[in-house]
């Protein structure tokens, strides 16, 4: 409040309404993003570490299941399981994982279409260099302005609300 109280001060009617357009353009662009010709609001970030725990937490249990079950050949059969699991729900259940079901949000090209597998596969990719570059990727999502992690740069992808 104390920034509006400043930018308005000894400004003209007209002035201050210039100034209110173009804070709420900016505040309105910072949410939404155009795809194709849609425009969506973007996934608040929070509704995202919660579709992402708890698709984690399933990918977990499942990794914990094979190598109990078959050691070592168990750790390669989860790192497939994964590619199916994103496979599955991000090209052929409307770009939505368990996780992202849960939280209404899904996952949208930038074309405005849902994912196909080769966005799905370029997904995961990014997901383990996110992973494998200590979480740096992940944490891109929260300074970048599109809310875009490396994930999502690579693939073309956004997440939004349902």
């Amino acid at each position: 409040m104390v920034a509006y109280e400043q930018l308005t001060k000894d400004r003209t009617q007209n002035d201050v309404h210039y100034i209110e357009m173009r804070f709420e353009a900016k505040t309105a662009a910072l949410h939404t993003v155009e795809c194709g010709a849609q425009e969506f609001e973007l996934a608040p970030l929070r509704a995202r570490a919660i579709s992402a725990a708890i698709d984690g937490f399933i990918l977990a249990v499942v990794t914990l299941v094979f190598s109990a079950l078959l050691g070592t050949a168990g750790l390669v059969l989860s790192l497939l399981f994964v590619f199916v699991f994103q496979w599955y729900f991000l090209s052929e259940r409307f770009g939505q994982t368990p996780g992202k079901m849960v939280m209404n949000i899904f996952v949208i090209r930038a074309d405005g279409e849902f994912p196909t597998a080769r966005d799905a596969v370029m997904r995961t990719i990014g997901s383990l260099v996110n992973t494998l570059a200590l979480g740096l990727g992940w944490l891109w999502v929260i300074g970048d302005k599109r809310q875009q992690g490396w994930h999502d740069k690579l693939a073309k992808t956004y997440v939004v609300k349902s």
